[in-house]
């Protein structure tokens, strides 16, 4: 086996022994690095485009000009050839490559054009054709040699654009509107009807109980409703004029608004009624602590210089609760009523972002379960009754249990969220579909997609479908 490092090195493997016997020097930081056919050279991105390396020497033998953001695809056979293809929003160029005497060649080029904005590239194994998933849900075949685009598969896919569970159900937003369905992926059966409910423009949502749920959009153009699916009328929940709301928590009959203007607002959900307000700046996330207190991420530039701060809603007294790091972008209350937090921080080796298990008893003593060594502000987390699950770095899902840290398993799209739902962690994925894992071994249970008039849930190898009215 042939390995690559950033560090700089290229080994050989005794896969048998387990065992190195050859290690070369090789240009440290290459990115998305593809072995030719013939395992002679190792292709990959530096800050000038393509390098091809000698993976005999580890020597640089050739560059080309390309987009960092292109897809390397080795070309099959005993060749020396390599395929670039590069999308942009609505297009596709795929351009071939062969290894000469003279250095690496363009030895041809094609574009696509794709009525649909390109979500994903990948290749056909012979090096013939590049596959295009596209954001509505169709899957376009590119012929290399003409540049020819037909559509494989029309289906188009209505995305998620926000989830949030309850004891014994979730509530879901997508194109078609609000959804209420099942949390656990063991209730769903063939051929299940939903209904689902029009809605004027909100992504965001946060389940109060089985009958109410708050949405609105992240723009702010739509403000915070309470919707009652009783039938007994929906109530506004914040004032005219209000900034967009950036974070939203549920507790006990009441919800939680922090606005971008960093306003923060409690309000009774069954009269809308006000009962707690507090305003800064620099406050970057909040939840519930408990019943009586706030728990409120800022940074610690501004006073006091602590990432968190505890709020007492009786009184409007404020607590700081230092943990370290330069801010807290995320808080959590997780349903056993232990909070957690998202810091950011910088040391000597860099910047780094951990999850952190909050100890307000001794601030100082607060375990951190997961770290990350870069700053990821869009890190989400959640508890289940099995593990602490977060999505961090943008490379996946991970949790923390009794059986130590673990990835979630991959499917089709990177998770963007992740939620607990029915003992489950739920992941919102990058393409707009919901996925359950296991919350102690992060296996795959149930995958979750909606078209415009359908759902199809994929569940231990079993494809189940039903429709929406």
């Amino acid at each position: 086996m042939i390995a690559y490092s950033t560090g700089g090195e290229l080994s050989y493997w005794d896969l048998a022994a387990g065992d190195a016997i050859r290690v070369l020097k090789a240009p440290a930081n290459i990115a998305n690095p593809v072995l030719f056919a013939n395992n002679r050279y190792l292709a990959g991105f530096d800050g000038q485009g393509i390098v091809i390396i000698d993976a005999l020497t580890g020597l640089v033998v050739s560059r080309a000009e390309a987009s960092a953001s292109a897809c390397l695809v080795a070309m099959p056979g005993p060749s020396e050839g390599l395929m670039a293809v590069e999308a942009g929003e609505y297009s596709v160029r795929v351009r071939t490559f062969a290894a000469t005497a003279f250095g690496l060649q363009e030895s041809g080029s094609v574009y696509a054009f794709l009525e649909g904005a390109i979500a994903g590239l990948s290749a056909s194994p012979d090096g013939t054709s590049v596959f295009v998933p596209l954001s509505h849900g169709d899957i376009a075949r590119i012929d290399v040699r003409t540049g020819n685009a037909s559509t494989m598969i029309s289906r188009p896919v209505l995305p998620v654009s926000d989830a949030s569970a309850y004891e014994g159900g979730l509530f879901v937003l997508t194109g078609s509107g609000l959804l209420a369905l099942p949390s656990s992926p063991q209730d769903y059966s063939q051929g299940q009807p939903f209904l689902h409910s029009a809605v004027r423009g909100e992504d965001r949502l946060i389940a109060v109980s089985e009958a109410t749920v708050a949405t609105w959009s992240a723009d702010g153009k739509v403000a915070p409703l309470l919707r009652r699916l009783d039938g007994s009328g929906d109530l506004e929940l914040l004032p005219p004029g209000s900034a967009a709301v950036s974070a939203a928590s549920a507790l006990g009959g009441r919800i939680l608004f922090l606005d971008a203007s960093g306003t923060l607002r409690v309000v009774e959900t069954m009269t809308g009624t006000p009962v707690f307000s507090f305003s800064s700046v620099g406050l970057l996330d909040a939840a519930f602590r408990d019943e009586r207190r706030l728990l409120v991420g800022k940074s610690v530039s501004v006073a006091p210089a602590a990432p968190l701060l505890s709020i007492e809603m009786a009184t409007g007294e404020t607590v700081p609760v230092d943990l370290g790091g330069s801010a807290a972008v995320r808080v959590l209350r997780g349903s056993s009523g232990t909070c957690y937090a998202v810091i950011a921080d910088e040391d000597e080796a860099g910047r780094k972002t951990s999850i952190v298990k909050i100890d307000f008893r001794d601030p100082a003593a607060s375990t951190a379960l997961m770290e990350y060594r870069a700053e990821d502000v869009s890190a989400s987390i959640a508890e289940t009754s099995a593990s602490v699950c977060a999505t961090l770095g943008g490379d996946g899902a991970f949790l923390f249990g009794a059986e130590g840290f673990k990835s979630f398993e991959r499917t089709a799209a990177l998770p963007d969220r992740v939620f607990e739902a029915a003992g489950y962690a739920l992941c919102l994925d990058s393409d707009g579909g919901l996925v359950w894992h296991d919350p102690v071994t992060g296996r795959t249970v149930a995958e979750l997609r909606f078209t415009a008039d359908g759902w199809e849930m994929t569940r231990n190898g079993e494809i189940l479908t039903g429709n929406l009215f």
